[in-house]
């Protein structure tokens, strides 16, 4: 079994950790019911966006360190070590796909604290022992609203623009570890040919 906290790993722990923390969640406003309200949702849909994306910085900066490392290694001719991948496809699963994962609690946050500043969309989803209406409503939204868009999830307009920012901001660092771990596959590739 590997480490979540290492470098390379086979399994993708963010997008684990994100679906098993949303079946949870959907279990505990099954069972408790009404006592489940949205000042409880919202707290815990906090510490669980504060949570994955803390995860999910790591993952980003240990990648960088490892980038720095290969840079400024003096490799000995006579001595052989192990190829070093700034990336592996299993860290692009979790960097691209729990992206949205992640950004789903914290637009659940916003909403169960204060359902005021939001549209209409959710009112009726929104019923006990239906939370997973309310997540699944919300992560095809944030799908829109990490990819650049605009939806009517944010009524404020300097919310929206923040959304916006932060979600291309998120993609271009991943586009650069990507095309880090890429080229360093091709150039290994052309080195052995």
């Amino acid at each position: 079994m590997y480490n979540p906290l290492s470098i390379y790993t086979v399994i993708p722990w963010a997008i684990v950790f994100n679906v098993s923390e949303a079946a949870l969640m959907m279990i505990l406003d099954a069972v408790i019911g009404e006592s489940f309200n949205d000042t409880v949702k919202g707290s815990l849909c906090l510490v669980l966006f504060v949570l994955n994306f803390t995860y999910i910085i790591y993952t980003v900066v240990i990648h960088f360190a490892v980038i720095a490392n290969i840079r400024s290694a003096k490799l000995n001719a006579a001595e052989k070590r192990e190829k070093l991948y700034p990336i592996t496809f299993t860290d692009l699963f979790n960097l691209l796909i729990s992206a949205s994962l992640i950004w789903v609690w914290l637009f659940m946050t916003l909403y169960f604290f204060d359902q005021s500043m939001y549209t209409n969309v959710l009112v009726e989803a929104n019923q006990p022992r239906t939370f997973y209406r309310v997540y699944f409503k919300f992560y095809a939204y944030a799908l829109v609203a990490v990819n650049g868009g605009v939806t009517t999830l944010f009524p404020i307009l300097t919310l929206s623009e923040l959304a916006q920012g932060l979600g291309l901001l998120y993609f271009q660092i991943i586009v650069v570890l990507v095309l880090a771990g890429f080229l360093t596959y091709l150039l290994d590739a052309i080195k052995e040919a």
